[in-house]
């Protein structure tokens, strides 16, 4: 086999294993198993293993975590790149395999990864071929399904989670009381003791739904009234929260899910939308009907997010950054449960701009029992 080809078929390794971060391993196997079959025939070679192609040193830059989703959906590359990467100058020189090249990835012309081939000449039928083969490698992978947590995981994520919050705020006001007491007023000692029991109290509920194994993780999909699920998950939720909501609710809003779910819900998107808007300002919650589906919104005032920070939101432990120091707290694990138990309720969970500033999260159930998962 030819350096060139050697290299071309370790830059699809590694695009590979760029697109299967988290996923599958055994998946992805397969798919490039079958892929250096097809390829060493195209190519006029043998045949390639997988352990031949990952074998070797990786010198392939080929795409970041934060690109996997989008390399499988579309990839497109331009007559203008292949006249470029014609004309361009060597990236460098390898004793084993000589010159390389880069190969751009794009979606919708946004580079969001590359390939390494090493060549003696150029070949635009190479480079082409390299081109297909990413977007059909990687879109293979898309297609496949992917795991969910099983519901133990996601339960004791979400105890986890939910521990964390009143726990963190029951610190701050105590670390308020314990080195500014003799800078507050009299009003300013109240308010925070208050909170701090409201959040006590909180926390004592939620111990206790958690030795119930009540977290809305879990729980049987029924026809509920979103309304009322929503009123009830209101009334949990810390005092200091409490204030700033501005609740609209519409009747006969039936919802098909797990109506045990919403106090975590609710309470993590009205917790993050207080986290991130200015104090004071109000958080504005509607239940309500849209089409086949009930709706429920919950807004704030605050910066709101770019596109590409509302695209990465839902992922495990991901935060915004904003620039803030951490001054807002959280481990980035509110939207990624929120979704998780959304979507094992078929229903799903958007983030879009509020009008005038801010954020809307936007929760959509089924309202049918015999709706099919989305």
């Amino acid at each position: 086999m030819s350096a060139r080809h050697t290299t071309f078929l370790t830059g699809v390794a590694d695009v590979l294993a760029a697109a299967d971060a988290g996923g599958p391993h055994s998946h992805g196997v397969s798919a490039l198993t079958r892929l250096v079959d097809v390829l060493g025939e195209v190519l006029g070679v043998g045949r390639v293993t997988y352990s031949d192609v990952v074998g070797r040193s990786a010198r392939t830059i080929a795409a970041t975590r934060g690109g996997r989703h989008l390399l499988g959906r579309h990839l497109d590359l331009s007559d203008a790149d292949l006249e470029a990467l014609g004309r361009g100058p060597w990236a460098g020189e390898d004793p084993v395999a000589g010159a390389s090249r880069y190969l751009p990835v794009r979606l919708r012309d946004r580079p969001v990864g590359r390939l390494e081939l090493a060549e003696g000449e150029h070949d635009p039928d190479v480079l082409r071929l390299a081109a297909v083969v990413a977007a059909h490698l990687v879109g293979d992978h898309e297609a496949a399904p992917q795991p969910t947590p099983p519901a133990e995981e996601l339960f004791i994520a979400a105890a986890g989670h939910e521990l964390r919050t009143p726990a963190t705020v029951i610190k701050g006001y105590a670390d308020t009381l314990r080195y500014r007491w003799d800078r507050l007023d009299d009003d300013a000692r109240r308010e925070a003791v208050e909170v701090i029991a409201a959040r006590a109290d909180a926390l004592a509920a939620l111990a206790d739904r958690i030795l119930d194994g009540d977290l809305g993780t879990g729980g049987e999909l029924r026809d509920f009234d979103l309304a009322e699920a929503v009123r009830g998950a209101v009334a949990t939720l810390p005092a200091d929260l409490a204030v700033r909501l501005h609740v609209t609710l519409s009747p006969g809003s039936v919802a098909f899910g797990d109506p045990g779910s919403l106090p975590l819900v609710l309470g993590e998107l009205a917790t993050n939308a207080g986290r991130y808007s200015p104090k004071g300002t109000p958080i504005e919650i509607l239940a309500t009907s849209a089409g086949p589906t009930a709706c429920l919104q919950v807004s704030d005032r605050g910066d709101g997010l770019t596109p590409e920070q509302a695209r990465l939101a839902f992922r495990r432990f991901w935060r915004a950054d904003r620039g803030d120091g951490g001054r807002y707290g959280g481990v980035g694990l509110g939207l990624y449960l929120v979704r998780q138990i959304v979507e094992r309720q078929h229903g799903w969970v958007t983030l879009a701009p509020r009008r005038g500033g801010g954020t809307v999260v936007e929760v959509r159930w089924p309202r049918a029992a015999h709706a099919e998962p989305r």
